[in-house]
Protein backbone atom coordinates (compact mmCIF):
# COMPACT_ATOMS: atom_id res chain seq x y z
CA UNK A 1 0.00 0.00 0.00
CA UNK A 2 1.46 3.29 -1.09
CA UNK A 3 1.09 6.75 1.04
CA UNK A 4 0.36 10.15 0.49
CA UNK A 5 1.08 12.60 2.76
CA UNK A 6 0.32 9.92 5.40
CA UNK A 7 -2.86 8.77 4.43
CA UNK A 8 -3.52 5.18 2.30
CA UNK A 9 -4.76 5.00 -0.83
CA UNK A 10 -7.16 2.86 -1.93
CA UNK A 11 -6.58 0.24 -4.65
CA UNK A 12 -8.65 1.84 -7.15
CA UNK A 13 -6.35 4.82 -6.88
CA UNK A 14 -3.41 3.09 -7.03
CA UNK A 15 -4.90 1.08 -10.30
CA UNK A 16 -6.04 4.19 -11.82
CA UNK A 17 -2.38 5.77 -11.31
CA UNK A 18 -0.89 3.11 -13.27
CA UNK A 19 -3.38 3.46 -15.77
CA UNK A 20 -2.22 6.67 -16.66
CA UNK A 21 0.64 5.58 -16.52
CA UNK A 22 0.18 3.37 -19.37
CA UNK A 23 -1.43 5.73 -21.09
CA UNK A 24 1.70 8.05 -21.02
CA UNK A 25 3.70 5.21 -22.35
CA UNK A 26 0.97 4.72 -25.02
CA UNK A 27 1.30 8.14 -26.13
CA UNK A 28 5.19 8.68 -26.06
CA UNK A 29 5.40 4.61 -27.78
CA UNK A 30 2.91 6.14 -30.54
CA UNK A 31 4.63 9.29 -31.15
CA UNK A 32 8.11 8.02 -31.43
CA UNK A 33 6.35 5.09 -33.89
CA UNK A 34 5.37 7.81 -36.22
CA UNK A 35 8.15 10.20 -36.38
CA UNK A 36 9.97 6.69 -37.50
CA UNK A 37 7.41 5.92 -39.98
CA UNK A 38 7.97 9.28 -41.53
CA UNK A 39 10.96 9.32 -41.82
CA UNK A 40 10.69 5.35 -43.42
CA UNK A 41 8.31 6.05 -45.70
CA UNK A 42 7.33 9.96 -45.95
CA UNK A 43 3.77 11.31 -46.95
CA UNK A 44 2.60 11.53 -50.40
CA UNK A 45 5.02 9.28 -52.09
CA UNK A 46 3.00 6.12 -53.23
CA UNK A 47 1.15 7.33 -56.55
CA UNK A 48 -2.54 7.36 -54.82
CA UNK A 49 -1.76 9.40 -51.93
CA UNK A 50 -3.51 12.31 -52.83
CA UNK A 51 -6.83 10.54 -53.64
CA UNK A 52 -7.05 9.33 -50.47
CA UNK A 53 -5.96 12.99 -48.71
CA UNK A 54 -8.86 14.42 -51.07
CA UNK A 55 -11.20 11.81 -50.35
CA UNK A 56 -10.41 12.11 -46.54
CA UNK A 57 -10.85 16.21 -46.54
CA UNK A 58 -14.31 15.33 -49.01
CA UNK A 59 -15.29 13.41 -45.98
CA UNK A 60 -14.25 15.74 -43.16
CA UNK A 61 -16.00 18.31 -44.80
CA UNK A 62 -19.48 16.24 -44.32
CA UNK A 63 -19.33 14.91 -48.02
CA UNK A 64 -19.67 11.21 -47.36
CA UNK A 65 -20.57 10.20 -51.01
CA UNK A 66 -18.33 11.11 -54.57
CA UNK A 67 -19.88 14.01 -56.85
CA UNK A 68 -20.35 12.85 -60.16
CA UNK A 69 -18.82 15.75 -62.48
CA UNK A 70 -18.99 15.66 -66.82
CA UNK A 71 -19.23 11.95 -65.89
CA UNK A 72 -16.46 11.53 -63.69
CA UNK A 73 -16.45 10.43 -60.10
CA UNK A 74 -14.54 12.38 -57.73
Amino acid sequence: MTMNEGLPLSKAHVEAERGQKLVKLFVILALLFGLVMIFIEPPFVIPDENKHFINICRISHGSIFPQVKDGAVG
